[in-house]
């Protein structure tokens, strides 16, 4: 994840890199994707991670 976007939220930054992860199979189609590991990861609590995740499950690109 890059600098902060002043005009963008952290929970939309994570979605992002969420998205580029699977969109570049760094994150295969059908992994499990962790909550708490992924808070670990990019370094922020679990709330925006939740954040990320639900938009992502609102576009399709995951299923909850």
């Amino acid at each position: 994840m890059g600098p902060m976007d002043k005009n963008t939220s952290l929970a939309d930054q994570l979605r992002e890199s969420i998205e580029e992860s699977i969109a570049t199979g760094t994150l295969p189609p059908g992994a499990p994707l962790d909550e708490i590991e992924l808070a670990r990861q990019y370094n922020v609590s679990r709330t925006p991670v939740r954040e990320a995740l639900l938009q992502l499950a609102a576009t399709g690109m995951v299923d909850m």
